[in-house]
């Protein structure tokens, strides 16, 4: 991804699915917040910044099983960050919750065996 401020992540799936909106409910500009900083992630192992495009990239599709393993592993550090370190639980929750959301998404996409790409936008 270019050098670009990402301050909003939108969800994006290959194929549509029925009464489905993606983006319904997903806190935009707190998952560009919480998708974890490089010390969130142990050394080499995937981020959820692996799935995310940037603004005129092309989508690079992923699998929603692949997304959920990397992000409930996100969810179950920052669990233990707000358990060790209650004087931050405030921040750590909002993330949690939109991190949930998200979550919620890509398990429904999982279910109908379809592939999500997260786009990095600017508030422009």
């Amino acid at each position: 991804m270019a050098n670009f401020r990402c301050e909003r992540i939108l969800l994006r799936i290959n194929e549509m699915i029925r009464d489905f909106d993606p983006n319904a409910g997903l806190n935009h500009e707190e998952l560009a917040w919480s998708l974890g900083f490089e010390h969130d992630y142990e050394p080499g192992e995937p981020q959820m910044w692996d799935f995310v495009s940037g603004p005129g990239e092309r989508p690079r599709w992923h699998s929603a099983l692949k997304g959920l393993n990397v992000l409930r592993q996100l969810i179950d550090r920052l669990e233990q960050k707000s358990t060790a370190a209650p004087e931050s639980s405030d921040t750590t929750q909002k993330q949690i919750e939109a991190l949930r959301s998200l979550e919620d998404k890509l398990d429904t996409i999982d279910t109908y065996d379809r592939k999500f790409s997260l786009l990095a936008k600017d508030l422009a």
